[in-house]
């Protein structure tokens, strides 16, 4: 039982800490599209904050923040 505690506080963190990066990163790509808003920017940027910004950030929290924690876990 204590395990899934563990687990159940490491997996609000990842997730606070996921959407919190990724709001935050869509915001300033936003803004930053907003400044020259052409067509094809306003694509591309579209793409890469709705497929591309998500699945790098979360193969990057993954691999640093989860194994680390997972790590912690299994050496307590």
């Amino acid at each position: 039982m204590r395990d899934k505690k563990r687990w159940l506080r490491i997996n609000k963190r990842l997730a606070i800490t996921y959407f919190s990066i990724l709001v935050f990163g869509q915001v300033i790509g936003i803004l930053i599209a907003l400044r020259s808003p052409t067509f094809q920017s306003l694509m591309i940027t579209a793409i890469i904050l709705g497929t591309a910004w998500p699945i790098a950030l979360h193969q990057l929290l993954y691999r640093t923040l989860l194994k680390r924690w997972a790590s912690r876990i299994s050496d307590t």
